[in-house]
């Protein structure tokens, strides 16, 4: 349990905000509560029992410079909307839940995934969003973690968030040549790290380019990694296109 959750833990940063007294330290409990604890039927209680106390909280007040450990955080920087994420690791598999608020219209929209769950969300940890505007709607991209036994897993999800409620991932606003897609997904070794995030300017999202470590092993994800490349998809008039050989985010 610890190890799993520990190696979330890198995937998030912190923002400003203000305290509500009591309540954050109430989440606190409930994550110690599911690190602790051996049952399945309790870790999801005590998930569900912390996913009801973050919809106490109003948009603004969670304080990012005293963190709640293992629960991931995000403010989107253009929109304002905050994005709470966790996961909850069972005997076979794990739960991923994550909280969107927003505001105005002031709503929380709250997603989650058990273990061989069909719906429409993916089975990933969400570390990040950036919101863009596509003919001037809204939309998110969304950015992933998880793993199987053997790999590690990465990718975007073009989101919308209906003021009606829910969420939809069916916009296909990313385009590689004439084909477009509403996600894309990377899979890798167990020992490799893979970049993909967005550049702060939040007109590109750029990866590192994936390739096995033989030729003869195409296709084997456990044996793919970095070869020191980068590709991109760049927004252009509300759609993020591919771009090959870009310059790493930290050469912008």
């Amino acid at each position: 349990m610890r190890k799993i959750l520990c190696s979330c833990l890198w995937l998030f940063g912190a923002y400003a905000g203000v305290a509500q007294p009591g309540l954050q330290e109430r989440v606190a409990l409930c994550m110690e509560r599911i690190e602790e604890t051996e049952t399945d039927s309790l870790r999801i209680r005590f998930s569900d029992e912390m996913a009801d106390l973050l919809q106490q909280f109003p948009q603004g007040v969670y304080r990012p410079e005293d963190p709640v450990k293992y629960l991931g955080f995000r403010r989107e920087s253009r929109t304002g909307a905050e994005m709470f994420s966790w996961i909850v690791p069972l005997r076979e598999g794990a739960a991923y839940y994550h909280l969107f608020k927003f505001d105005p219209p002031r709503r929380d929209v709250l997603l989650r995934v058990l273990p061989g769950d069909p719906g429409p969300v993916p089975a990933y940890l969400f570390y990040d969003w950036l919101g863009f505007t596509s003919k001037g709607k809204n939309y998110y991209v969304l950015f992933g973690w998880s793993e199987t036994l053997r790999t590690n897993r990465k990718g975007v999800w073009i989101a919308d968030f209906p003021e009606t409620g829910g969420v939809r991932f069916d916009h296909r606003l990313m385009r590689k040549g004439e084909s477009r897609s509403a996600s894309l997904t990377f899979e890798y070794g167990r020992d490799a790290n893979m970049m993909l995030k967005h550049d702060r300017k939040g007109k590109r999202i750029i990866f590192d380019r994936l390739v096995p470590a033989e030729e003869r092993l195409t296709g084997s994800f456990m044996f793919y990694g970095p070869d020191g490349s980068w590709d991109a998809l760049v927004l252009k008039r509300g759609e993020w296109v591919w771009q090959e050989n870009v310059k790493p985010v930290f050469q912008d």
